[in-house]
């Protein structure tokens, strides 16, 4: 016992000394701890080969970093999926400031992941973080929150990991001034506005400007998120990912992976594409890779899951209202507002990370209800749109308990979609509009003359799915299409589509979804019009305009109206300026543009007209209600996270039970004794069993008692 207390004692002082030499190593000698820099546009310098010092094959970029930052003559890593190579830094008198990496003259091409050992006062917050920046070369466009002037460029990342004032998200840094601009925003904030200036790709003398600044990304941001939606990347998957999992059962469970990652701020995950139940995360998205030209491999069929909103909702229970306030992971430009109230009890906001919603117990614009004394509830929505809802709008039941003090404390909050499998219910009026022009020519007494003219198309305007089958009734987020056709095959024309405008069935409210020119406004509402493929080459007979379903918050009825202009003898689209989810622009064809009239030109242009009713997905319940219950709710069935529900009995509920169980007591004695009476009012003689008493009698004394015995052998065995 002695030998064994004594090795426990060895084991104990060996781990304890193994733990103090690992903190020696994250220790840097000039102060402050072991990070690392992410560094895009880098690679390993050609005299790096001397500087090798170990290749592991490895499938997650934390654990390459991990084993650099337990390795004190480690100096940077670089990691492509599958293959972690170290490198040792050389003599501080030959050694440049980027050995053992160099800059790449075309950052564009690089794939590989770069990361170099850096000293810096990281906050506690940070210390289970891989990395605590990732560099680019170039700017984000955007007001400085904070500048200082003449700082190092380590100086630079220590200011903003504790910063106090807000929560600094990412850096501008002038290599060649010092300048350091801290930044309440970045890339992934940013998404889907044009904001970064990348010098890799750009040209003349902003090019050089760029070529001075450095970009860094925070990955100490600590966020929670909640709520998330993600959109499919369809044909592609990313060529390098920070970790790869083996034996994931779900999709879904992939996606908890992604979210629960504590290393790095994940926003990309695949499933399923590279193995069977194989699951890739990684920190970039379409928004982070813009600076590089490949970074995907085009695969047909293939799907990368990447984030695009996230929203975590938190209620304060106060003594009039409750308020909801919100935070975001990308700067929001909206609405939220009380679902029956959408004009009356709302806050448009306008590119921010954090708002808010008051919802007054007593104000009737806000229609928050009571269902039992001292419980508030309503339903919210998030609207991402300024006047449609759309698939990726949120809606959320809120609900306040209080308890007899009328003390309110913010309880668990459990945040989830609706179920989007709902059946839609009505149908539209069906309505094709049917266009003519006319018939005409021209007699004169004195002359004869033969003119003809061939009149207008006939044009129809349908709801369709993308397949083109008739669509009357859909869903917030279904993919549709409007179809525009040429009911006459043999007509000479084909058309244009501009001014088509989609319209609230109540309230006249409208929004454009192509303009006047045939582009589209919103190209995440509605897409460039295209050609439909009708197997007959040389002809354009249909248009088609792809969207996802969406309403206005006031009624399920959307009318969508357009204005159609036939062309001879052919319409060629208009070219125009398509933004990206990522904020770039591209070109695209639409077609739509006006057409040149001449003095011969009998053709008009038409209007068209359809309507479709559309339903929202957000099905309330209180089960999933966001609940900021008070202490003490002695008189509350509370469903709330799925825990098992306990009814507690007031003192009136039970005084109530007890005299409704002896009133029935006492009816059963009464019936009895008015039966007993009855029966020896009937029969003077004296009581005589019937036949019903006898036969019990008999088999009572027919029948032997004897005591039961249970044998429980069997039933334990």
């Amino acid at each position: 016992m002695f030998l064994n207390a004594a090795t426990a004692a060895v084991v104990v002082c060996l781990w304890a000394l193994s733990a103090a030499l690992q903190q020696q190593l994250h220790r840097c000698e000039e102060g402050g701890r072991v990070g690392f820099e992410l560094l895009t546009g880098y690679a390993a310098s050609p005299a790096a080969k001397h500087a090798v010092r170990d290749q592991m094959a490895l499938f997650a970029l934390p654990q390459c970093i991990d084993a650099c930052r337990d390795d004190d003559q480690c100096a940077a890593v670089t990691y492509e999926t599958g293959a972690c190579v170290s490198f040792a830094a050389m003599p501080a008198k030959t050694a440049n400031s980027d050995f053992p990496l160099k800059r790449l003259q075309n950052p564009t091409h690089s794939t590989t992941t770069v990361a170099k050992k850096v000293c810096l006062q990281t906050p506690e917050s940070c210390q289970q973080r891989s990395w605590t920046f990732e560099t680019v070369r170039g700017e984000l466009k955007v007001p400085a929150r904070q500048h200082y002037p003449s700082v190092t460029r380590t100086g630079c990342m220590d200011l903003c990991l504790n910063e106090k004032d807000f929560q600094c998200r990412s850096i501008n840094f002038n290599k060649e001034t010092g300048d350091c601009y801290l930044n309440d925003v970045d890339r992934f904030t940013m998404a889907g506005r044009p904001s970064m200036a990348n010098a890799g790709r750009n040209n003349g003398s902003s090019a050089d400007a760029d070529a001075m600044v450095d970009y860094m990304e925070s990955n100490c941001v600590q966020e929670q998120p909640k709520m998330c939606d993600f959109a499919e990347v369809a044909g592609k998957l990313l060529k390098t990912v920070d970790a790869v999992y083996e034996n994931v059962a779900t999709m879904d469970r992939c996606k908890e992976i992604c979210l629960a990652a504590k290393e790095f701020r994940c926003h990309s995950f695949d499933y399923n594409e590279t193995g069977v139940n194989v699951c890739r995360v990684s920190h970039h998205s379409t928004s982070s890779l813009s600076q590089l030209e490949r970074p995907y491999l085009s695969v047909p069929g293939a799907t990368t899951y990447q984030m695009s909103s996230c929203f975590a909702v938190k209620i304060d229970c106060r003594g009039t209202d409750m308020v909801a306030t919100i935070h975001t992971n990308r700067l929001f430009d909206g609405k939220v507002y009380a679902k029956n109230r959408p004009n009356s009890c709302v806050n448009d906001v306008k590119g921010a990370l954090d708002f808010e919603l008051h919802l007054d117990y007593h104000n009737l614009d806000c229609d928050v209800r009571q269902d039992h004394p001292g419980k508030f509830f309503t339903e919210i929505i998030i609207q991402h749109h300024d006047q449609i809802v759309t698939g990726q709008d949120v809606g959320l039941s809120v609900k306040c308990s209080y308890d007899l003090q009328n003390r309110s404390v913010g309880q668990g909050i459990e945040l989830a979609m609706a179920a989007a499998e709902s059946e839609a219910q009505g149908a539209a009026h069906e309505a094709g509009g049917v266009l003519g022009g006319g018939m005409g020519n021209g007699l004169d007494d004195n002359d004869v003359e033969e003119a003809a003219f061939v009149i207008s198309p006939t044009v129809m305007m349908r709801i369709t799915n993308r397949d083109g089958g008739d669509i009357h009734a859909a869903q917030v987020g279904d993919p549709l299409s409007l179809r525009f056709h040429i009911l006459d095959d043999r007509s000479p024309y084909e058309i244009f589509v501009r001014e088509l405008v989609a319209l609230d069935g109540v309230d006249a409210s409208e929004i454009v979804l192509i303009d006047g020119d045939g582009c589209p406004t919103d190209p995440t509402i509605m897409g460039p019009i295209s050609a439909v493929d009708t197997g007959t080459p040389g002809t354009v007979k249909i248009l088609e305009a792809p969207f996802d379903a969406f309403k206005f918050p006031t009624s399920d009825i959307v009318q969508f109206k357009a204005l159609v202009t036939p062309c001879l003898p052919k319409c060629e689209p208009i070219n125009c300026n398509v933004v990206g989810q990522n904020g770039s622009v591209r070109r695209a064809d639409s077609f739509g543009r006006r057409r040149r009239r001449s003095v011969q030109d009998q053709t008009t242009d038409e209007v068209v007209f359809q309507e479709i009713r559309i339903e929202d997905k957000f099905k309330f319940d209180a089960r999933k209600a966001v609940d900021a219950a008070g202490e003490g709710g002695d008189n509350e069935m509370n469903f709330a996270g799925g825990r098992p529900f306990a009814v507690c009995w007031n003192t009136y509920s039970l005084a109530l039970l007890l005299a409704a169980f002896g009133l029935l007591q006492l009816f059963v004695v009464l019936g009895c004794y008015l039966c007993a009476a009855g029966r020896r009012k009937s029969k003077p003689g004296g009581p005589k069993a019937g036949i019903y008493e006898t036969a019990i009698s008999d088999y009572a004394a027919a029948t032997v008692r004897s005591p039961v015995s249970w044998d429980n052998r069997d039933y334990y065995n």
